[in-house]
């Protein structure tokens, strides 16, 4: 192995990672051994289950009755689900995104969990030998696509990343986008000891939420394929027998509560698992935080540190050229009002479009 990438692999493994980007970078590098990963894991899990305060935590105290209450969890979810679209049928506007711009804010900021997607379950392929864990390895599998990469969760996100221009923009989010992708794949190289908590986040996982529904039928409204989000509306379906994931997990709950002499501390574990679900930026905190405006003026202000340099005199915006504007990040802003003024340009076109070339 080359020095310089000992070294690096040595940095890694040795120093505190000081934001989540690093870590997922971690978890994600190929040539870092699976124990090391196993050892940052531990850290960050323990750290987060400390966090979890168990009265915040809405989940059954039995394993009985968790059945019931997902069954009526999603339930309350369709009724929701039924008066949005009855406010939408009456002629209500959009309520998550305003126009395409918004969508593609949000595609953006979500994509460093959803190129993790089942990663969490990762660990759980070591216990293939027990039947109790084959339900949840057959969800990982599935997350994985069985092989066959169209049907592969993290490579369909990718793809529509790809069509709609808006690959490797998670590059310019802030470091907390990236909490709750490191938290799934510290789960993903957890020992033995934190099976209960990875059942309890899958469970979690799998649960139905409004803001599935609401983005599915949202994208598509706007032309965007919702194959992403439509699949995991059908696969997380505790009424689906044979295939549902929610079922699945269900099944697996149930085979593993056998195992453990103290059901209270399994449950107990369990919880913590499942409320680690909340940890991080989630989907709707995401949705109910849209500011596209000074979404672009981030991704702007990052791509002036280089782009000041790239373009030619000639062209002259507002009595400057593009490189004088680029020059300091504090004129980004009226930058861009000027190229609104000059071009009409506005901040719904696909970002690409908005972000400057020659």
């Amino acid at each position: 192995m080359p020095v310089v990438v000992k070294k690096r692999l040595l940095d890694l493994i040795q120093d505190y990672h000081q934001n989540y980007y690093e870590l997922v970078s971690f978890f994600l590098d190929g040539n870092i051994a699976n124990i090391e990963k196993e050892k940052k894991s531990v850290n960050l899990l323990k750290m987060e289950l400390e966090q979890v305060c168990l009265d915040d935590v809405h989940f059954p105290d039995q394993i009985g009755d968790i059945k019931h209450w997902y069954l009526e969890e999603n339930k309350k979810t369709g009724n929701a689900y039924q008066d949005y679209i009855s406010r939408r049928q009456l002629g209500g506007q959009r309520e998550y995104f305003k126009n395409i711009g918004q969508a593609f804010e949000f595609l953006i900021k979500v994509s460093p969990i959803k190129k993790v997607d089942g990663s969490w379950l990762y660990s759980i392929v070591n216990y293939w030998n027990d039947p109790a864990f084959h339900d949840l390895i057959l969800i990982y599998l599935e997350e994985l696509g069985l092989g066959s990469a169209k049907s592969n969760h993290v490579c369909i996100y990718d793809d529509l990343l790809s069509v709609l221009g808006l690959d490797d923009f998670e590059l310019f989010l802030d470091d907390e986008y990236y909490h709750h992708a490191a938290i799934q794949l510290a789960l993903g190289y957890a020992p033995p000891e934190f099976i209960p908590e990875i059942v309890g986040f899958n469970f979690g996982y799998e649960k139905l939420p409004l803001h599935l529904l609401i983005t599915n039928y949202e994208l598509k409204e706007l032309g965007i394929d919702s194959k992403y989000f439509n699949l995991h509306i059908t696969i997380d379906n505790l009424d689906n027998l044979d295939n549902g994931h929610a079922y699945k997990s269900l099944k697996t709950l149930e085979k593993l509560c056998v195992k453990y002499k103290d059901k209270d501390v399994f449950i107990d574990k369990l919880k913590r698992g499942y409320a680690l679900n909340q940890h991080g930026i989630t989907s709707l905190q995401i949705i109910n935080n849209l500011n596209l405006e000074d979404f672009v003026h981030k991704i702007l202000k990052r791509k002036a540190l280089i782009g000041q340099l790239m373009h030619n005199e000639k062209q002259q915006i507002g009595c400057k050229s593009i490189n004088q504007w680029l020059s300091n990040p504090d004129d980004i802003e009226s930058f861009i009002n000027q190229l609104i003024e000059k071009n009409g340009s506005n901040l719904i076109k696909p970002l690409k479009k908005v972000c400057f070339g020659n």
